[in-house]
């Protein structure tokens, strides 16, 4: 009886340990060699984080007034003065830099500041994600700055006056040929005539 009992005992453990054994753990298996960890969820690009907060800042602050389109059409009524924010004429009469101002320090008395909630790289987000509501923006011609302009005009002054030196020395050569030959042709008529006049006699 006793040896009936050890085992039904040895039996029911040695399940339990196998059962134990090939359950998978509450995170997944260990993936085998070359395969990629299930456990693991791949990161999110780094451009997402600030679009996704900028458009739940919008959605909960702001679309009351301006619209989940944008439009600011709703609001138009009470505050004649709301932008439409998918106009291209009013994208390109604001530089990025008013919007920041605008969203930090409040705007009238419907838009409060939000330097205290945002940031300045929140605050950022937030104007990029105003500005994917309107017309694609043409990238910016790239301008010389001052240095390069100034030293576009050093190279140009330097190189006109590189091509002057040699036009100007071959002018004072040619004056040169031009007096020499001058004195030769007037060396003759100096060499026959009289050094002085002869004083005729008295009579």
């Amino acid at each position: 009886m006793d040896l009936s009992l050890s085992i039904r005992f040895a039996l029911v453990a040695a399940g339990l340990w196998l059962s134990v054994a090939l359950t998978p753990g509450p995170r997944g298996a260990t993936p085998r060699r070359g395969q990629s960890d299930p456990r693991v969820m791949p990161a999110a690009a780094p451009a997402a984080a600030p679009t996704a907060f900028a458009s739940r800042f919008f959605r909960r602050y702001c679309a009351s007034c301006h619209g989940e389109d944008f439009t600011g059409a709703d609001a138009r009524a009470l505050t004649p003065q709301i932008p439409d924010f998918t106009s291209a004429a009013w994208q390109t009469s604001r530089s990025d830099a008013q919007l920041l101002v605008s969203i930090l320090e409040g705007k009238g008395k419907r838009m409060p500041a939000y330097h205290g909630r945002l940031d300045r790289d929140k605050a950022r987000a937030l104007v990029a994600y105003v500005r994917q509501a309107g017309p694609p923006r043409p990238e910016p011609a790239s301008v010389p700055d001052d240095f390069d302009r100034r030293f576009a005009e050093l190279a140009a002054g330097v190189g006109g006056a590189a091509r002057a030196i040699p036009a100007l020395a071959g002018c004072r050569r040619e004056a040169g040929r031009a007096r020499a030959r001058t004195r030769m042709s007037r060396a003759p008529d100096r060499l026959h005539a009289p050094r002085g006049r002869v004083r005729p006699h008295a009579a």
